[in-house]
């Protein structure tokens, strides 16, 4: 009797330890620690995708941190999903080496980003974001950050004449600087200058010069390159509605501003269109200003000029007076003058 009851509780303390302590340690086993950190990313628009095919990428993440670490990711529809309904995918390294998180056509309606990393403690932690794929930044926008300032081709001149006389012998000349468009003959530009420094555009110059420079520089990362073109791109085109266009001179030639002074910097948009009127490109340049003034006598042509000034006095009272005085004088002498001569003559007669 005694032997069924030990058995009995045998059995009884097994069942629990089934039902408690072994699906305990199997749920430990498959949770992960879970979280909401700022992640932050930047989406690239894949334009080669072949079709409607489920299995097309549409979209490229670049998660800032990650791009030289591995990680597991999934693109659920559902924020806060358990472990059990998580299928992670292995991150894919694009071209340059770069760790990747890709958006297929069959996950393009799934919002959220579950990132599982290795923790230095080796506990893994999923992070989830909130994926806001308008924020995307096409191939195609990415080449056309990367070529401006090359899209209408200039050169900067600094020997322009913008002004020669000779005047008594003595010419002045003064010699600026500008840019001449190489363009299309059947093309319409137009430009509009903006001095620096001025805020919005000492951005958009700062912005212009890492694209023309870093971008070329392996040491920055696509993550921050996208960043930047999105900035730049953005400000760019904010600018460019606000432009006051001029027309540019038949030559092709842009005078920098008359007021101008020398090493001055100027943002200078510029617009194409064709012959219909309809726009083909803009673009900026960077423009340093240029001005030297030259004066110098020209030998043989030297005229000495004598100039004969007439000092008059000034009309007072006290000169009225004296004039009085001098007519009553003057009359004064007239009647003696008159009447010594009759005098004479009466002596004469007698």
């Amino acid at each position: 009797m005694k032997r069924i009851q030990k058995r009995f509780i045998g059995i009884i303390i097994s069942m629990l330890i089934m039902i408690f302590v072994l699906p305990s340690q199997m749920v430990s086993a498959n949770t992960t620690k879970q979280s909401t950190p700022d992640i932050d990313i930047q989406i690239i628009k894949n334009e080669s995708k072949k079709g409607n095919d489920e299995n097309d990428i549409y979209f490229i993440m670049y998660i800032k941190g990650y791009l030289k670490e591995n990680f597991k990711y999934a693109i659920l529809n559902k924020e806060n999903a358990s472990e059990m309904e998580i299928h992670y995918n292995d991150a894919e390294q694009d071209k340059d080496g770069n760790y990747v998180a890709k958006v297929s056509e069959a996950d393009i309606a799934n919002q959220y980003l579950y990132l599982k990393t290795i923790e230095s403690n080796n506990e893994a932690e999923t992070k989830i974001k909130k994926v806001d794929y308008g924020t995307a930044f096409s191939v195609k926008d990415m080449k056309y950050v990367e070529n401006t300032t090359n899209r209408i081709k200039t050169q900067l001149k600094t020997d322009i004449t913008a002004k020669d006389e000779e005047v008594d012998g003595l010419r002045t000349t003064i010699t600026v600087g500008g840019l001449i468009i190489e363009g299309n003959e059947d093309s319409k530009y137009y430009y509009s200058t903006t001095k620096l420094p001025n805020k919005d555009y000492d951005r958009l110059k700062e912005l212009a010069d890492k694209i023309n420079s870093d971008f070329e520089n392996s040491e920055i990362d696509m993550y921050s390159k996208i960043e930047i073109a999105n900035e730049f791109k953005k400000l760019y085109t904010e600018l460019a509605e606000k432009q006051e266009w001029k027309d540019v001179n038949r030559d092709l030639t842009i005078v920098q501003p008359e007021n101008a002074e020398k090493d001055e910097e100027y943002i200078v948009y510029l617009k194409e269109e064709d012959s219909n009127g309809k726009e083909i490109s803009t673009d900026i340049k960077i423009m340093k200003s240029y001005r030297t003034d030259k004066e110098e006598t020209i030998p043989g042509k030297t005229e000495t000029k004598v100039v004969k000034e007439t000092t008059k006095l000034p009309i007072t009272g006290d000169s009225i007076i004296l004039f009085v005085i001098l007519g009553i004088i003057i009359l004064v002498t007239i009647i003696v003058f008159v009447r010594m001569r009759k005098l004479q003559a009466n002596g004469k007669e007698k």
